[in-house]
């Protein structure tokens, strides 16, 4: 269980679902697989009805950094490079179950 942060935090503490596997990797947000020797398993989130899913599957790396591999993992990052890996990693990969872009993902 996670804790959200910031304002949204604040008014409902109650986290969010999520389930680290490390052999099961990600064919695509919906569709999973049995991971390769180099990859290091998804998450899987509890969402409201994305795409029509109740989940999601992210790999690791992106889950927790918002890039695609190890290499893509910033020294430091503040909120505003947050949220720009986050806008570009949504636009990359989750634009057919989530077409309706907005200007921030969050």
């Amino acid at each position: 269980m996670e804790e959200p942060y910031g304002e949204f935090g604040f008014f409902n503490p109650t986290g969010h679902s999520a389930v680290y596997l490390n052999h099961v990797c990600a064919e695509s947000p919906v569709k999973l697989r049995t991971c390769r020797p180099d990859e290091y398993g998804i998450v899987i989130s509890r969402y409201h009805r994305i795409g029509g899913f109740d989940w999601i599957a992210i790999p690791l790396v992106a889950y927790l950094y918002a890039g695609d591999q190890v290499g893509d993992i910033p020294v430091t990052a503040d909120a505003k490079l947050e949220s720009r890996l986050r806008d570009d990693y949504c636009r990359k990969h989750l634009l057919l179950i989530v077409p309706n872009v907005s200007e921030k993902w969050g």
